[in-house]
């Protein structure tokens, strides 16, 4: 995933830079990174997931057992 289909990745499940940054338990200067050059695999394959299941960043949250919202 690139730089550019990660950050329209992460806007269609309604995060910026940063929330996605928090959401993926990373420093923000990874998560500025992840949006110039493009994230690792595993997270673009996360974030397509999500998106094709329609799966929303608080369902993730709710599975993982977070209570963070971002």
């Amino acid at each position: 995933m690139t730089g550019p289909a990660y950050r329209a990745a992460i806007e269609r499940l309604g995060l910026s830079i940063a929330a996605a940054g928090r959401f993926f338990e990373v420093n923000p200067t990874t998560g500025r990174r992840w949006a110039k050059d493009g994230p690792p695999p595993t997270v673009g394959i996360c974030l397509k997931i999500m998106i094709a299941g329609g799966i929303s960043v608080e369902q993730a949250n709710k599975w993982l057992g977070r209570k963070a919202t971002f």
